[in-house]
């Protein structure tokens, strides 16, 4: 039997599951390219102006790779975690349920981990991206593009936790830099 480290560590193209896995992410990906402005005018979360730089915006960007394993689905349901009395602070001990994981882009599980489960946290993105070594420049544009094609709407999270008004936001480049830049990165 394969032990989990050896599949997730192994080149994607020498697990066949991995290598399906991967292909399921990127048909996705394609799919939610095709209905992403159809969805946010049905959810309205989105002023008219900047739904219609969505096409625009996913033409002139860096897209989504698939490179990694990625759960999909993190949410407190499915974190295990411990208070420290010492330190007074909660540690993460455990991540269950990946029956939606795939082999996609680690930036689309950040959209789920800040826009929802840090309700927009920077401090806490910031030691996310830290400990993954991924925060680049085109990171900023290529999680607004996850964001964009996310599944749910989590622009709704953004409105609640911040007030946001996307009205008085003239880009998506505009409304990226707001959620997704950290100051000391």
């Amino acid at each position: 039997m394969v032990r989990i480290t050896e599949v997730i560590y192994s080149s994607i193209d020498s697990q066949p599951i991995l290598s399906k896995m991967q292909n399921e992410f990127l048909d996705f990906v394609n799919k939610q390219e095709k209905t992403c402005k159809k969805r946010h005018y049905r959810w309205r979360t989105l002023p008219e102006h900047l739904i219609e730089q969505i096409p625009d915006y996913l033409e002139t960007h860096e897209h989504l790779k698939a490179t990694s394993l990625i759960h999909v689905d993190i949410s407190c349901d499915h974190v295990f975690g411990q208070f420290d009395s010492n330190d007074e602070h909660w540690h993460i001990t455990g991540l269950i349920d990946f029956g939606d994981a795939l082999v996609g882009d680690p930036v689309y599980e950040f959209v789920a981990l800040h826009c929802t489960l840090s309700d927009l946290d920077k401090n806490l993105l910031s030691t996310v991206l830290k400990a993954y070594r991924t925060y680049e420049k085109p990171f900023v544009e290529r999680a607004m593009i996850a964001m964009l094609l996310f599944e749910f709407n989590v622009f709704k999270n953004v409105i609640e936790h911040r007030s946001e008004d996307f009205s008085k936001v003239a880009t998506l480049e505009e409304l990226a830099e707001s959620i997704w830049t950290i100051d000391d990165m």
